[in-house]
């Protein structure tokens, strides 16, 4: 993933928790919190998800091919 993404997000994340400068409920900021995780951790599997959908596919394909 890129760095520079998840440097953003801890950056964001740390105006917005309790006692930063933008702060938040402790709730909220921990379903902001859940919810950036979420987001990044899609982002870091995109490209090795997208990897092993390709693979499945070609090993699909070459069985019903062989078939």
């Amino acid at each position: 993933m890129n760095s520079r993404a998840e440097d953003t997000a801890t950056k964001i994340l740390l105006l917005l928790e309790p006692g930063g400068i933008a702060p938040l409920e402790p709730e909220r900021f921990a379903q902001v919190r859940e919810h950036v995780r979420s987001i990044l951790g899609r982002a870091m599997e995109t490209t090795q998800e997208k990897r092993n959908r390709k693979w499945r596919d070609f090993q699909r394909v070459k069985k019903e091919a062989a078939a």
